[in-house]
């Protein structure tokens, strides 16, 4: 039996030759596993190629965090973050304790750390930093408040009492799966299951709406 976790991410769901090589290995049983399925995974689900077990439960039980939509001025990303937006970051330290900010580029890293300075000690990490993983941990052990990030992050990261924001979430580099699975960082532990999430952008694109429905259907799934 193989087990293919996060099918739908890079880079196996960007190389065809990665599930080949799947399929020429597997004996039996194929596993996928993916919060987030593509559309063909839904089309093989709905045509009943494929067998579907859903679970849609945290462990904790408690919902999912519905990202709040917080509008800006296009003007304003991310060179001149509003000042409202600065004290929206201070509330959401003092109460979640941590942020993880996500944004659409790596050019955005420095620009908006450096304005985010004067809340607390803010780090920035990217695909191809080699320090990423230490920066994680200082995240998680309370030496970093902010961390500025590309979607490096957006899976498989687990940090307790961490609100999350979306910088530009209208970015077409951030897919309706993307926002979902960048919302799906805050909430995760059973101490903290409402850590807030903010979707920041100028204007309602169909990915921002889609990912807000997707969460909401979620979480009407596990409804008592």
């Amino acid at each position: 039996m193989i087990i293919v976790d996060e099918i739908d991410a890079f880079p196996y769901a960007a190389e065809s030759g990665l599930a080949y090589a799947v399929q020429q290995a597997k004996l039996g049983a194929m596993i996928a596993l993916t919060a987030t399925p593509s559309a063909t995974l839904r089309r093989a689900v709905s045509r009943q190629t494929i067998g579907v077990s859903r679970l849609t439960r945290r462990f904790h039980g408690h919902p999912l965090p519905v990202p709040q939509l917080q509008l800006v001025r296009a003007a304003q990303l991310p060179n001149r973050l509003a000042p409202r937006l600065l004290r929206q970051i201070a509330r959401a330290l003092v109460g979640a304790g941590r942020l993880l900010l996500f944004v659409p580029a790596v050019a955005w890293l420095s620009v908006v750390a450096r304005q985010l300075q004067q809340l607390g000690h803010v780090a920035t990490v990217h695909a191809t930093d080699p320090a990423r993983q230490a920066k994680v941990q200082a995240l998680r052990r309370g030496a970093v408040d902010i961390l500025v990030t590309t979607t490096i992050l957006e899976r498989g990261v687990t940090i307790p009492h961490c609100a999350v924001m979306v910088l530009g979430a209208n970015s077409p580099l951030f897919s309706a799966a993307a926002l979902i699975q960048m919302a799906g960082r805050a909430g995760r532990a059973s101490t903290s299951p409402d850590d807030p999430v903010w979707f920041v952008t100028p204007h309602v694109t169909r990915n921002v709406l889609a990912a807000r429905r997707e969460i909401r259907a979620l979480n009407r799934a596990v409804a008592p």
